[in-house]
């Protein structure tokens, strides 16, 4: 990166963070949040706590094409509920995501996210259609628009433009609505958003006046706040893709040691010679990495 891009990206990055102060002025860049914001060791003690006191953690998957998400408690960690129950869709069929699509009334008020935007939509007259709001597949611009900033505007299907962090704090206000009331509905008892820790995906591509933007547009949503920014993770998808894949083939190497001599395992074997055998299976049976990627990405959120 020359030194004119350099400055240009921090420039940029002052200018998307301006809403809120940033916690990663010792990092040298001002106005740039970390994904997972530094602590000093003063604060170590009240990180700590902050820790145990989340009751669940919610992942949400923010896609261009579809999003979804999925929880799990801190008490069971290893427990992902994924959800797929979404409002809209075909009927009878089961589905990890909900398509990106948002959907504003003609006054620009939110009114609906994923299949029940998309549906309502397409059914509106053509005449009428032309007064709604209507955005799809928008996520990437925050990596494609030059100069980003809180004022940048994303355009809807009909020609007009709204601000991209008001788009933006929708979808994320849906998630998270729509997360605390199937936390609630599931746990028979209210949820309540200090309850949860978040996670949003982003791609390692990002660079940092987007990765801020999608922070800031989380805080408007209420996700979490600047004065407790450790509620919420900005996770690399490569990098939750990896510890997925990882951790899927340390369960196949434990799973695979505990078979019997019948499938070519005994209960005597070593753990060196049953780990070979496990990467021996693995290696046969691998198939390349993009498509790995591509039929786990729908449980990265783990």
């Amino acid at each position: 990166m020359s030194e004119k891009e350099s400055v240009t990206e921090c420039q940029t990055a002052e200018n998307v963070a301006s809403t809120y102060p940033s916690p990663a002025k010792s990092l040298g860049e001002p106005g740039i949040t970390p994904l997972s914001p530094s602590m000093s060791p003063k604060d170590s003690e009240q990180t700590a706590s902050l820790h145990q006191s989340f009751v669940v953690v919610v992942a949400i998957d923010f896609g261009t094409t579809s999003s979804g998400y999925a929880y799990s408690f801190s008490r069971d960690p290893e427990c992902i509920h994924i959800m797929r129950r979404w409002e809209g869709g075909d009927p009878g069929v089961s589905n990890q995501k909900t398509p990106t699509t948002i959907l504003l009334t003609p006054d620009g008020k939110y009114h609906s996210f994923g299949y029940a935007a998309r549906d309502f939509y397409h059914d509106l007259d053509p005449n009428d259609s032309k007064q709604w709001l209507y955005f799809e597949k928008f996520k990437m611009n925050l990596h494609t628009t030059s100069n980003l900033t809180i004022e940048t505007e994303l355009e809807a299907a009909n020609g007009k433009k709204v601000k991209a962090i008001e788009i933006f704090a929708c979808a994320l206000m849906f998630f998270k609505d729509h997360a605390l009331q199937e936390l609630s509905d599931q746990a028979g008892s209210q949820f309540g958003n200090p309850d949860v820790r978040w996670v949003i995906t982003v791609p390692a591509i990002w660079k940092q006046p987007a990765k801020q933007f999608m922070r800031q547009a989380a805080y408007k949503a209420g996700l979490a706040s600047p004065d407790c920014p450790e509620q919420l993770i900005i996770a690399l998808e490569p990098e939750a893709a990896s510890i997925y894949c990882r951790k899927l083939r340390l369960h196949q190497m434990i799973d695979l040691s505990a078979k019997d001599a019948a499938n070519g395992y005994s209960a005597t074997e070593t753990l060196s010679s049953g780990i070979t055998h496990a990467k021996e299976c693995t290696r046969r049976n691998r198939q390349s990495r993009t498509f790995l990627v591509e039929n786990v990405i729908g449980e990265i959120w783990s």
